[in-house]
């Protein structure tokens, strides 16, 4: 646990861990797999600005264009061949608009690789949008190349290094009367036969978050990895 620091383009500085493969936490929100040169996010909820817009809530408009461009620019700087989504690529019905339609298949188009999505509990009418997407659409928990995907790590096998989302982790940070919250990385050692896993942090910054516990509270050893600015460091 733990890993070693590895330097992107732009000076982004990564965190390499060692799963059944080797994998990197970037500091944009993501799990690089560089052999099989797949990017994993989790957490998108497209939507939720109009979801809550709906419901008479004076929020920004532009969040979704926000996300997409910020993947299409990950992609590109990574040369990523695949996108998986770890569950909760939109947020509800009532976000589903027809820009928000549009939107997506313009930005899926440009893209130009394979995007694939293990739904989460938000994604109920996923087969429609998947289809309206071009998005394969994968089993609840799915195995590639020894780590198993899913979106809430409690659904995970046990038997298998896991990669999940659905917690939206942060770690705080007091001092002198302040706080701070970082989104994080939880990396999850070997335990009681488990091989541990990595729950990722909400790639949306339009979330809330679940502060976690810099210490262990007496299951799985672990370690917060806390993303800040161009950084992803352990703490």
């Amino acid at each position: 646990m733990g890993g070693r620091v590895s330097r992107q383009a732009r000076e982004a500085v990564a965190i390499s861990v060692h799963a059944p493969c080797e994998l990197e936490l970037m500091p944009e929100r993501a799990v690089w797999w560089p052999e099989r040169r797949a990017v994993f996010v989790s957490d998108l909820h497209l939507g939720k600005g109009a979801t809550f817009r709906s419901a008479g809530a004076c929020l920004p408009v532009d969040g979704d264009e926000e996300q997409l461009s910020r993947l299409s620019g990950l992609v590109e700087r990574l040369a990523a061949e695949r996108l998986i989504v770890l569950g909760d690529l939109v947020h509800a019905p009532a976000g589903v608009t027809a820009e928000l339609l549009e939107r997506v298949t313009r930005w899926r188009a440009s893209l130009g690789i394979e995007v694939s999505l293990v739904p989460g509990n938000h994604d109920r009418h996923a087969p429609r949008l998947a289809e309206a997407w071009d998005i394969n659409l994968l089993p609840t928990s799915e195995r590639l190349g020894g780590l198993e995907l899913v979106h809430d790590p409690e659904e995970a096998s046990g038997d298998a290094f896991f990669l999940a989302g659905h917690v939206h982790p942060v770690v705080c940070f007091r001092g002198g009367g302040d706080a701070l919250r970082l989104p994080c990385f939880v990396e999850y050692g070997p335990s009681a036969g488990s091989p541990g896993g990595i729950i990722l942090p909400a790639f949306s910054r339009f979330t809330g978050g679940a502060a976690i516990n810099r210490r262990s509270d007496g299951g799985a050893p672990r370690v917060l990895h806390a993303i800040a600015d161009d950084r992803v460091e352990p703490v």
